[in-house]
């Protein structure tokens, strides 16, 4: 007999259908599903795969001890029973063991898929029929004591209002009402058919009164401190009362002894101040029936927390991770058998990460329990949401196809993006969403959620706040991306980093007043890379920082170069600052030490920052322009009117001027795109910036922006971005191509 893991090469079965070993799991499950007890469980388990697989032995074993096998008859060490192969699989849970199969031939792949997924089914059938089982024992228990409580009624006929509030209790455990209420409801009873005057029920070695009826509060927590005698495991009691304190009428006080899963937890308390009363038997078996009560109720409420707990997520009430999967994989099986579809969102929020680490977690945590409770207002009941990790969620949509998919994941993009004040801040953030969706003939759970996160980082990569639906070929370009990550890495230390400058021309005379510098990456596979291909990848992996620095402090270099080469005419340099060194609290400072250490001088630099940022009305971006105003730098928007902006927002930072998006260049030239552009304009100039437009390409647009008094320009009309050494040869260029037009103009 050999042990141990099968040889590489694995026998296949040819011939066995398609979603054979999912279909003998759900035969096993529905088998099972019904099952009074734990062990049958088992049993039903290593039976049907000793047939299914015709094995010669199937056993579940525990620390060495078969707990259910299905074992050949006639020698159990023989020669044959040496001959055989033996599989075995790990069984978690409660179990803790191993499905052990013994086979006289090797298990092909397809049987072994099909022992591991019987394991897990073993595993989570097993846990729930114990849980069932405790369950039943609970409701067994119910019934003796309603057996009891009829007896009770039956002797104490004048006490017909006992029945009716043991009743009442009862089903207020059994609907799972808040435990609070049915310990508030078993008080007041207690009160009101024993006739004394206070009631309490302690819990817990603190002494807790959680509940009480009647007496003062002074009284409970003197009652709640009472010892029980000495050896007591059960039962009711009476409790030492002399010499109460002053102000403490106590004369009697009688006990029922509380318990949680077998142990003592508390008691409930009886005491009266009439030093007349004596505690009769009806007395004593009515308070011991209502402290059974209050066990049952403590036990059935912390054995459903127990449940919530593994289910359910702590801080958002929604599915957990492992919910969710059993209810992906379950929902696969059912939209298999139905011949649905079965849509699966997967949902990450855009900036939380910026949010959590400049408000605090504190504030991370509110944000994120006001998504999920968006996200449930989303879906429909049917549906299962679930946060799957940190800022993580999925969603399972049940019988929907990708366009219901589709709206839905619109909905929920909205929902997110809407305003949330968290203390005394109006916090926003994106939901970016991938879509997979379940096709004909099944869809394993790992497939479909690897699909959707694919399809979510698609959606990043648009630009956040969106969604996508998941194509093949997104994986191909995932892993082009993961690849292009990797080798991003190391890119600055190798050398790999160029910058290429893009002259700024003065619209009024043609010269060119400055250049923009533009990061480009000398790919050793795929040749020179724009920023556009690999900028979002590096901010996304942390690298954004120190290539900025870079470019920073080259740029600066290179443009206090070029003033020494070309005298005293004035010289500007623009760079782009991306939101994470703009979120650094040294950036400033670094800023000041790259222009000491340069030294270009600071009215020489324009600093370009997203419309992006700016929309997003960050807390700590106003102090941070303020700081690099007093460096003495410029400060511009780019890429303004890409995203919708209105001027009306600019007012509260110190800019010095805006970049008119390219989208917005390339219409002008058509009536509406030369009035929208001049109106962009004039609403500049009125907030005392200036403006430069991006992306001109022809001379109709350099004429109508002239016109329109746009004070700078630039783009392939004037040059390219091009190299270092080609920039001063650009600027006698410029001044032919441009200055007699402009002469003439006038």
């Amino acid at each position: 007999m050999t042990d141990g893991p099968a040889p590489a090469r694995r026998p296949t079965s040819p011939g066995r259908p398609d979603g054979w070993a999912a279909a003998a799991i759900a035969h096993f499950l529905a088998a099972v599903v019904d099952l009074p007890q734990p062990q049958k469980v088992l049993l039903t388990a290593v039976q049907q795969l000793a047939q299914t697989l015709a094995a010669n032995r199937v056993a579940i074993v525990q620390a060495g001890h078969v707990l259910a096998g299905s074992d050949d008859a006639g020698d159990t060490d023989g020669p044959k029973r040496r001959r055989l192969t033996r599989y075995t699989v790990p069984v978690g849970g409660p179990l803790q063991g191993e499905l052990l199969i013994e086979r006289d031939r090797e298990l092909d792949e397809a049987e072994r898929t099909l022992v591991t997924g019987m394991a897990r089914a073993v595993e989570m059938s097993y846990a729930m029929g114990r849980t069932l089982e405790a369950e039943r024992r609970l409701r067994t228990r119910s019934e003796r004591q309603a057996n009891v409580n009829a007896k009770l009624l039956a002797s104490l006929r004048e006490r017909q209002r006992l029945l009716e509030a043991l009743s009442g209790i009862q089903r207020m455990i059994s609907r799972r009402e808040p435990l609070v209420d049915i310990l508030d409801a078993v008080v007041r009873t207690v009160h009101e058919v024993l006739g004394v005057d206070t009631v309490i029920i302690r819990r817990g070695p603190s002494a807790t009164v959680a509940a009480r009826c009647g007496g003062t509060e002074r009284t409970a927590r003197w009652l709640a401190r009472l010892p029980l005698p000495d050896g007591t495991t059960g039962g009711v009691h009476d409790l030492e009362t002399a010499n109460p304190p002053a102000g403490i009428a106590v004369t009697r006080a009688l006990a029922g002894v509380v318990h949680e899963n077998g142990r003592i937890a508390g008691a409930l308390i009886a005491a009266t101040t009439d030093p007349a009363r004596l505690w009769r038997d009806a007395d004593r078996e009515a308070l011991g029936v209502f402290a059974d009560h209050v066990t049952l109720a403590i036990t059935d409420a912390t054995t459903v927390e127990a449940m919530n707990r593994a289910f359910h997520d702590s801080l958002t009430g929604l599915a957990s991770r492992a919910l969710f999967l059993d209810r992906l994989n379950l929902g696969l099986a059912q939209a298999a058998r139905s011949g649905t579809n079965l849509c699966l969102l997967f949902i990450d929020l855009d900036r939380f990460k910026i949010v959590n680490d400049t408000l605090g977690h504190a504030a991370g945590d509110v944000l994120l329990v006001e998504i999920a409770n968006r996200l449930r207002s989303c879906l429909r009941a049917s549906d299962t949401a679930a946060r799957y990790g940190g800022d993580e969620f999925v969603a399972l949509l049940h019988d929907t196809d990708v366009r219901g998919a589709a709206i839905v994941a619109a909905r929920i993009i909205d929902a997110v993006r809407q305003p949330l004040r968290v203390g005394e801040m109006d916090v926003t953030v994106d939901a970016s969403i991938g879509i997979a969706c379940s096709v004909a003939g099944g869809t394993a759970a790992d497939d479909l959620l690897r699909s959707a996160d694919v399809a979510m980082y698609r959606a990043k990569r648009a630009g956040r706040g969106r969604y996508a639906i998941y194509e093949p070929s997104m994986h191909a370009a995932l892993l082009e991306q993961l690849h292009l990550e990797t080798e991003l890495r190391g890119a600055l230390h190798r050398g790999e980093f160029v910058v290429h400058y893009q002259p700024i021309v003065e619209l009024a005379t043609g010269d060119i007043l400055g250049a923009e510098a533009l990061l480009r990456w000398n790919h050793p596979r795929r040749g020179l890379l724009t920023a556009a291909e690999f900028v979002p990848i590096a901010e996304d992996c942390g690298e954004m920082v120190e290539i900025g620095s870079w470019v920073l402090r080259t740029a600066c270099a290179q443009a206090r170069a070029w003033q020494r080469e070309l005298g005293e005419a004035p010289f500007t340099i623009s760079v782009n600052v991306s939101t994470a060194q703009l979120a650094g609290d040294t950036f400033a400072g670094y800023l000041k030490e790259v222009l000491e250490n340069t030294g270009l001088a600071a009215t020489s630099l324009v600093l370009d920052i997203t419309e992006a940022l700016v929309l997003r009305e960050e807390p700590w971006l106003l102090a941070r322009l303020e700081e690099l105003k007093l460096l003495g730098v410029s400060l511009a928007v780019d890429d303004f009117g890409a995203r919708y902006s209105s001027l009306a927002g600019l007012p509260r930072l110190p800019l010095d001027m805006v970049k008119i998006d390219q989208a917005f260049i390339d219409a002008v030239g058509t009536p509406e795109g030369s009035a929208f552009a001049r109106k962009i304009v004039e609403l500049a100039h009125t907030l005392d910036l200036q403006v430069i437009a991006e992306g001109v390409q022809t001379q109709q647009q350099f004429e109508e922006l002239r016109r329109a008094r746009c004070e700078f320009a630039q783009g392939y009309l004037f040059a390219e971005p091009v190299d270092t050494d080609r920039v001063p040869a650009l600027r006698p260029t410029a001044q032919r191509l441009w200055r007699p037009t402009v002469r003439r103009s006038r």
